[in-house]
């Protein structure tokens, strides 16, 4: 949805400030919570150790939770969950389902599936020297690309999901209680982004305010 629309010019031109322009984004799966228990609550999450991604958003985000945030190299996932030193971890089937964390973190959370997307970026001294032709073959090429991506990663998931399902691992549908309570507990994390990184609150409200419009 962010491709060719108004919400994804904005991000374009955003991003480009740091001498990265995006040509593409590509629909990627949300980020869900895999276990070593049981949880039906916010509450139940406290005290935690969850392995999250290192971005400051992503560990408020467990932090608000009230379950604590683990910084750890993707390598060490399986060890560490063998010997107990995290409770879980914050990322996505695609990563969850190779890796076979299930096998000791038995417990796919449906929830707070955040979305995520990947980003085609290109430098901008390469983009400006391009002659108008070759810029937008390289233009094309990449949105044909996110095309045949879609479909790949879609079905990917879906496989992946499959696979833990088939090995015993056991997926956990949030009740509407539990949404609403991490929604609400996530409301903290908004404004700490907010605080931290003032020069982006108008980008943000603009984000907002679309992913409102079109979640109707």
């Amino acid at each position: 949805m962010l491709n060719n629309s108004e919400i994804g010019v904005a991000f374009k031109t955003e991003i480009s400030k740091t001498g990265m322009t995006p040509l593409s984004f590509l629909w990627c799966v949300e980020k869900e919570m895999l276990l070593n228990r049981e949880v039906r609550s916010v509450a139940d999450l406290k005290g935690l150790k969850i392995r999250a991604f290192d971005s400051e958003v992503a560990q408020n985000e467990i932090k608000s939770y009230a379950a604590s945030p683990v910084s750890m190299s993707t390598g060490d996932l399986a060890m560490a969950l063998q010997q107990g030193a995290i409770d879980g971890v914050h990322a996505d089937v695609t990563m969850f389902d190779p890796m076979k964390l299930y096998e000791k973190a038995p417990y796919l959370i449906k929830a707070p599936m955040n979305p995520l997307s990947n980003t085609v970026m290109f430098n901008n001294e390469l983009l400006d020297k391009l002659p108008a032709d070759l810029r937008q073959l390289l233009e094309d090429t990449v949105n044909e690309c996110r095309e045949g991506v879609y479909g790949y990663t879609h079905d990917y998931i879906q496989t992946c999901y499959d696979d833990m399902l088939a090995n015993g691992c056991t997926f956990i549908e949030p009740s509407d209680a539990f949404k609403k309570e991490i929604d609400e507990a996530a409301l903290t994390v908004h404004e700490q982004f907010k605080q931290s990184m003032p020069d982006a609150v108008p980008l943000y409200e603009q984000v907002v305010a679309w992913v409102a419009e079109n979640a109707q």
